[in-house]
């Protein structure tokens, strides 16, 4: 892939990333605690492929994982409603808000590695 369309496509997946980001900080104000992480994990999965591309998967490192483990369940489970009660009873806003605050750290360094 040339170099021109490989800059396309990162823009591409940023862009969807950045959107499920903003999306999971608006559920998390309005308390809806289980979409907002259910965007997160999104976001994640997405900067996942982004890495990839970009060639940055190697310097993610332990922090990336582990927040995209404690989330990959919140993406499966929270599409079926017999697991929905429970999942919302687990989520508090301080863990979802923490969990965006790592986000939003994480944002900032790969806004520099990709600069």
């Amino acid at each position: 892939m040339d170099e021109a369309k490989k800059d396309g496509l990162l823009e591409q997946w940023k862009k969807l990333a950045d959107k499920d980001f903003s999306a999971a900080k608006q559920l998390a104000t309005s308390n809806n605690l289980l979409l907002s992480v259910f965007h997160l994990q999104q976001y994640y999965h997405n900067l996942s492929l982004l890495a990839r591309e970009a060639d940055l998967i190697l310097e993610l490192g332990p922090t990336f994982s582990d927040i995209l483990d404690n989330l990959n369940p919140y993406y499966i489970k929270a599409r079926y409603p017999t697991y929905t009660k429970q999942l919302e009873e687990e989520l508090d806003k301080d863990e979802v808000d923490k969990l965006i605050k790592m986000t939003e750290d994480f944002v900032l360094w790969l806004n520099q590695k990709m600069k």
